[in-house]
C-alpha cells in the first residue's frame, strides 16, 4: 500500500487481492488517522458492516459509482 503524506482522500475497493479490508484501514488509520476514505463495493450489505460502522470510513459508495456523486462527495471532503 502506498501511502504519501500529500494524499488527502482515499478511494478503495472493499475487496481487495492483496490484503484483506481490515488491514488496508488499519494501515491507514495508523498513518493517518484522519485521512478519508471512500469505500467502493459491489455488495450493498456490507453497508452496514460492522467495519464499515466502526472504521471511521467517510463514505461507502456501490458499484457501478455514478461519476457526478462521487465528485460531490469528494469535493465534500477535501474541497476544490
Amino acid at each position: 500500500m502506498v501511502m504519501r503524506d500529500n494524499v488527502e482522500l482515499v478511494i478503495m475497493d472493499i475487496k481487495m487481492w492483496s490484503m484483506h479490508r481490515l488491514e488496508a484501514i488499519a494501515r491507514l488509520r495508523q498513518r493517518r488517522s484522519n485521512i478519508p476514505i471512500i469505500i467502493r463495493s459491489a455488495y450493498y450489505a456490507l453497508e452496514s458492516d460492522f467495519i464499515v460502522k466502526t472504521s471511521n470510513v467517510a463514505a461507502f459508495m456501490v458499484k457501478p459509482v455514478d461519476i457526478n456523486v462521487l465528485k460531490s462527495r469528494v469535493f465534500d471532503l477535501i474541497g476544490g
